[in-house]
């Protein structure tokens, strides 16, 4: 991130906003997140339908945190999962299934899981937890 006259600046790195990366392929879910992130300060990657287009931006964009759907339109996101896991990337998982331990992927473990339908701001809270957490 850079000051407003181009150059990066170490009280501008140490203010800049949270990064959050959002996995939605349900539009009007992620424009209702994408809305309460913005309004709690943060900034928002995506939102990603793919996680295709998800994991393209991972590999060059910075990130503290992200909110995943468990399947997005291109299929199931455990890669997304796996790579954000891999970056040392806490995240949450935003879906409408409920994890049963029995058939729960592993690359899903870990993570707090809060199941469809829930109001946006409660995910924000959520993932401002989250970063608490050491």
């Amino acid at each position: 991130m850079s000051d407003a006259d181009g150059t990066a600046g170490n009280a501008s790195t140490a203010m800049r906003p949270r990064i959050c990366l959002l996995a939605e392929d349900q539009a009007f879910l992620a424009t209702l997140l994408e809305v309460e992130f913005d309004d709690a300060g943060f900034k928002v990657a995506g939102p990603f339908k793919r996680v295709g287009d998800a994991l393209g931006w991972l590999e060059s964009g910075e990130v503290d945190v992200a909110v995943i759907d468990t399947v997005l339109a291109d299929g199931p996101s455990t890669q997304l999962a796996l790579a954000l896991k891999d970056r040392g990337v806490r995240f949450v998982v935003h879906s409408g299934s409920n994890p049963e331990p029995a058939n729960a992927d592993p690359a899903f473990s870990g993570a707090p899981w809060l199941i469809k339908p829930i109001l946006a701001g409660l995910v924000v809270q959520e993932v401002q937890r989250l970063l608490a957490t050491p």
